[in-house]
């Protein structure tokens, strides 16, 4: 009877302590309740705070990165260093190379000479200079020409705050080269003005992306454009589709594009039983590139989806023929992907550029888009990694319809 009283005495103890557990709790629920809100919220805040600096981070090493390409750009990849001094030497050498020819200084010298290059005073005069060796590559005289293109016409300051308008001209060098691949060039060339208008003692080398501008003007100076310069910032800005018509390309290269067209849509057509419509996208690759495999597909699956039916024409380098065919006859289906051996400068131009549109592989590939205005796409470099300086993906910037994969992601 004792223990049963006992017993009961606890249990009444137990009831009593969870009854007033249970009023604390629900008493305490709200505080509670409130306190979980508060630590969810800090939670949060923390979160998007540290996203928000990694936006920051990235949106930062874009940049960086970009100024340290166009330094690179600036200091390391002209022909031509800047402590380069002009000597009676180099002078005479350059004359020819340039293609002034001396005369006599009766009729171009004193005052009427300079009106006639400068008219009075308003106009700078701007040209390239060859390369170390007669037959510098093709792409690079192209470069230059669309460079010289590009700052046709742009205005200059100097020092006193003068205004200057470049007059951008060809040598007959240059002249010469293009010919073989154009039927008409806008730009005119340099032989054409007296020699009283050259003073290549007080000439100004151009690269990439140094500036356009004079301190002080030196009578009869000239701007002359690196051999391996690209002056993709002024093309970038000033390019348009209403350049196109002014670079006729030659008649006999493009019938003989247009068979190659022709080919190629004969196979998708028999391999699909299906007459579409098609355009035609432009790959050109260089043994050198080291874009990896993945971006190729990646880029063409890309074109495939926007715009219709579509055969890539991709032009490899002899070295790379077998590599180019295992990533694309492989992987890609091979109505849609003809592949072709490296052929003339002049050949291979004209087809890249009149594709309907453009995968770019290297600085070539830029050229090639500027002259279909297809939809193009480039590679975006890795940030992390210590990458080669890319001009396609500094210019995509300003480009329309240039579009970027990198880190499989498309911009």
């Amino acid at each position: 009877m004792d223990i049963f009283k006992l017993n009961e005495n606890k249990i009444s103890k137990i009831r009593a302590f969870s009854r007033k557990f249970t009023r604390i709790l629900y008493s305490n629920s709200r505080v509670f309740l409130i306190l979980s809100i508060l630590v969810f919220i800090i939670i949060s805040i923390t979160f998007i705070h540290f996203n928000k600096n990694d936006d920051v981070n990235i949106t930062s090493q874009q940049k960086s990165f970009q100024n340290n390409c166009e330094k690179s750009l600036y200091q390391n990849d002209n022909f031509f260093d800047d402590e380069f001094e002009w000597s009676n030497e180099t002078i005479e050498l350059f004359q020819d190379q340039l293609g002034i020819i001396l005369e006599s200084d009766t009729n171009n010298s004193g005052e009427n000479g300079n009106l006639k290059c400068h008219e009075r005073g308003r106009e700078f005069i701007m040209t390239s200079l060859p390369g170390p060796d007669e037959k510098n590559n093709f792409y690079e005289v192209l470069w230059q020409y669309f460079s010289l293109d590009a700052v046709e016409r742009m205005t200059i300051s100097c020092g006193s705050g003068k205004k200057l308008t470049l007059r951008a001209l060809v040598t007959e060098r240059m002249k010469t080269r293009l010919e073989q691949l154009f039927d008409g060039l806008p730009l005119e060339t340099i032989s054409k003005f007296p020699t009283s208008c050259y003073d290549l003692k007080h000439s100004k080398i151009i690269g990439n992306v140094s500036p356009l501008s004079l301190t002080e003007i030196v009578v009869n100076t000239l701007f002359l454009l690196d051999p391996k310069a690209k002056r993709w910032k002024e093309i970038s800005e000033r390019w348009s589709p209403k350049n196109r018509p002014f670079w006729r390309l030659k008649n006999n290269i493009l019938n003989e594009v247009q068979q190659e067209f022709t080919v190629a849509k004969t196979i998708l057509q028999i391999e699909t039983s299906r007459d579409d419509d098609v355009n035609f996208v432009g790959v050109y690759i260089r043994s050198d590139d080291k874009l990896p495999p993945d971006f190729y597909q990646q880029a063409m699956n890309f074109h495939r989806k926007n715009g219709g039916p579509k055969i890539f024409m991709i032009i490899c380098e002899t070295q790379i023929f077998s590599f180019c065919r295992d990533i694309f006859e492989k992987k890609q289906k091979k109505a849609d992907t003809r592949i072709m051996r490296k052929s003339s400068d002049v050949f291979d131009f004209t087809m890249m550029a009149n594709c309907n549109g453009t995968i770019i592989s290297n600085e070539m590939g830029v050229l090639h888009a500027l002259m279909n205005g297809g939809m193009t796409v480039v590679y975006k470099p890795d940030l992390k990694n210590d990458p080669q300086f890319y001009i396609p993906w500094l210019m995509s910037e300003k480009m329309h319809n240039w579009h970027v994969i990198g880190n499989n992601t498309i911009q």
